[in-house]
This record gives structure tokens, sequence and C-alpha cells, in this order.
């Protein structure tokens, strides 16, 4: 049983601890070398808090752009839910970047709160605890105070699978939904609550089978967008050409990473050594959680936690081998459930290595160098 004092004291610890690390990182970004800016301005991006504005980069100011004056042929790769949510903020009297700020930072409180729910299922509060600090200082995780998918993603997968874990197979459904318009990845929730109905051995009612069908009807939704807006329903793929995304295969962008590496350390962004770093972590610690006995991990767990990293090492692009890898690690959780069953040194190495490098992404990252 979950006490609300524990509650409160797990999840607050743990997202004390990441925003901590997070706003002390961009308090002392000044310190590094600066970066030239060479990613996207929104030109209509009104002016913050000088905090705010270091932790919108990239793909943020995308995001606040497209709340802001809508999709076009270029920008429909990016799915709407976030796109949607700033809009809907900016109703509150917030401008575009406050807004966006909000969005991913209440959704990154809600999914501190869900991923410690679902660990309480199958985990005694101190294995949850390890759970959500391992979460926390994760050398990505600022993305979650950016004006990224992942936070809003992550809270939409996470309620999703608490809901198909509790046997509410219509929530579930819904959160499927919603995780789908935020990331493509979403969809492959389908698969995971048919996992979940064959483990827990249930019987669905005609009527609560069709809540399988609100992921691609979701889908199904925003390709008709695409269609409507573009002329072609799968514009969103055909899309990603202009961004720089290829097809790829796996073992060769993983090789051609390391080629990288090793031949051009010295002129190399870091994510490019980030997303390298990272998917070895993932790999070897998804190769464990398959094959060893001595880590417990709950299948269907395993198995969205697998789809979620291999699918994205299909795409590539030639100046980052393992394009965004690094920043798509994120969301895959039952990696925090594999750091969690660590032997305890290597548990709290991890926890102040990972607190270091965390701050130094982030300060990196508010400098414009590339991370993910």
């Amino acid at each position: 049983m979950i006490r609300s004092a524990d509650a409160v004291k797990t999840v607050g610890l743990a997202f004390l601890l990441h925003t901590a690390a997070v706003f002390a990182a961009v308090l002392l970004a000044d310190r590094l070398p600066p970066h030239p800016i060479t990613g996207f301005l929104n030109p209509t991006l009104p002016a913050s808090y000088p905090v705010v504005e270091k932790l919108i980069r990239w793909d943020a100011h995308w995001y606040t752009y497209m709340a802001e004056y809508g999709y076009t042929a270029q920008t429909i790769v990016f799915f709407p839910a976030i796109v949607i949510l700033i809009r809907a903020f900016t109703y509150l009297g917030l401008n575009y970047a406050l807004a966006g700020f909000a969005v991913a930072n209440i959704f990154t409180a809600v999914s501190y709160c869900l991923l410690y729910r679902l660990a309480r299922l199958d985990c005694s509060e101190e294995k949850a605890r390890r759970v959500l600090l391992a979460f926390a200082i994760m050398p990505t995780s600022f993305f979650l105070n950016s004006i990224y998918t992942e936070a809003v993603f992550l809270a939409f997968a996470l309620a999703c699978a608490w809901s198909a874990r509790r046997g509410r197979w219509w929530w579930a459904g819904l959160f499927a939904a919603l995780a789908t318009l935020t990331r493509n990845i979403g969809i492959l929730l389908v698969g995971f609550i048919l996992l979940e109905i064959w483990q827990q051995r249930q019987r669905l009612a005609a009527f609560s089978t069709l809540s399988l069908l609100a992921a691609p009807a979701a889908l199904i939704a925003f390709m008709g967008f695409n269609r409507y807006l573009t002329g072609d329903p799968l514009a969103f793929v055909h899309a990603q050409q202009r961004w720089g995304r290829i097809y790829g295969l796996p073992w060769h962008n993983i090789r051609n990473n390391i080629d990288l590496v090793v031949h051009k350390w010295a002129e190399i962004e870091p994510g490019v050594i980030l997303d390298l770093g990272l998917v070895a972590v993932a790999l070897l610690a998804l190769l464990i959680l398959t094959f060893s006995s001595r880590f417990q991990i709950r299948f269907s767990y395993l198995a969205i936690g697998w789809l979620w990293l291999v699918i994205p090492l299909f795409s590539t692009s030639p100046p980052f081998p393992l394009y965004s890898l690094a920043r798509f690690v994120l969301v895959v959780f039952p990696l925090y459930f594999f750091i969690a069953q660590l032997p305890r040194p290597l548990f709290y190495t991890y926890l102040l290595g990972g607190t270091l490098l965390l701050m130094y992404c982030t300060a990196l990252f508010a400098n414009w160098y590339w991370i993910g």
C-alpha cells in the first residue's frame, strides 16, 4: 500500500535533485566557452526570464513558432500534441516562451508522480526511490525542462502503462492515443496494452476492445491532417529528409558513430559522443534485463523498451549517425528499473557521475552545443 507521506518524500526528493542540478547548471552555463548559434531562432519569440531563455534551444524554437503560426510542409514532421498544449496555455495570459516552459515542466512533475506509482506496483518503497533517482539524473533529462516532447510523451506513456496495469483499458487506450499524437512511437503502446491483456489473462468485452483503436485512430487523424495540408498522408515521414534524416541499419549507424568519435574527436559535437555512450549503456541494460535472472523486469516493459530503442536506431544522418538517440533513450523507462537494481556501490556511483554529467550537458545545451 502506498502511503501519501512516502510518495511525497520519494517524488519530492527526486524532483528536487533533478531541478537543482538543471537550474544550477543553467546559472553556471556562462562559464563555458560560447558556441555559435547554428539552430533555428523563432524571430518573434518574446524576451523572457534569463533562466527560461537559456533552456529554449534548437527544437524548442520550432515548437513555439508552430504554436503561434501553425504547420507548414517543413514542420509537418513534428507531431501536434505539444503544439496544441502550448497554444492552449497562451490563453492563460502567458507568452509562447512561458507557455511552452510551463507545459514542459508541469508534465515533468506529472511524469515523476506516474513513474513512482508504476514502480510501486512491483517494487518496495526503497526500490521505487531508486527508480526515480535514476530517472532524475539521466544525463539528458534536462530536455524535460526545455520545450521538447519528452516530458509530454513520457507522462502520457506512463499514464497508459499504469492504466493498463490497473485494468483500466479505456484510459490506457486514451493515453496511448495522446502519446501517439506526441511522438510517432506512441503507436507501439497498442502492443504494450495487448501484452498486458495477455499477461493479466484478461478477456475484454467487445466494447472495451474498441479502446485499442484509439491510438490508430489518432495516427489516422494526423495522417488526414497531413493530406489536407500537403496532399500526402505520409508527409510526416517523407519530410524527414528535409531535416537530414535518412534510413540506415542500426549496426551501420553505430559503427559510423564509433568511427566519428575515434577519428574526429576534436571536431564533433558533444552530442555525437553522448549518443554513442547512452546507446551502448541502453543496449547493455536491455540485454542484461533480457537474459539475466538477477535483474527482474515485467515482460511488457522489456518489450516496449526494446522497441523504443531499436526503432529510432534505423534513422540516421551523415553529421549525426545516431541522430538524437541520447535524447530518445530518455523515455525508455525500463532502464530506470535496471539501474535501481544495481548493487549499492554501482548505484551511488551512477548517481554521482550522472548528476555531474547532467549538469555538464545542461550547460552545454544552454550554450547552443548539440546534445540531442
